[in-house]
């Protein structure tokens, strides 16, 4: 029994080896598991692992943000509005710029 799952293990090994012999992917993990997923002489459940380790990263998922502030939408509005309108601001300090008269 032994000698059989010792023959097992390593055909597994070279199985493994040439695996990445093939693949000889340089750069970081997930061009290595993209070039895992993509490459049709590996066996389909290694590549289907590959591909689900990849997908967050492949197609991020949509989420939800909220912020929470106070006063309503309609406030912050018209508060917008009073700052664009007003004169310009620099460093919280309002600035009275007047021409200089003519000479």
């Amino acid at each position: 029994m032994d000698d059989t799952i010792d023959a097992a293990l390593d055909r597994l090994a070279t199985v493994t080896e040439d695996w990445a012999e093939q693949l000889n992917v340089k750069g970081d993990l997930y061009q290595f598991l993209e070039s895992v997923w993509r490459n049709p002489r590996v066996p389909f459940s290694i590549r289907k692992r590959a591909a689900e380790q990849c997908l967050a990263y492949d197609r991020p998922k949509l989420a939800v943000v909220a912020q929470v502030s106070e006063g309503n939408i309609a406030e912050r509005l018209e508060r917008a509005l009073a700052r664009s309108n007003g004169p310009p601001r620099l460093n919280g300090q309002t600035l009275d710029l007047k021409p200089e008269p003519d000479k």
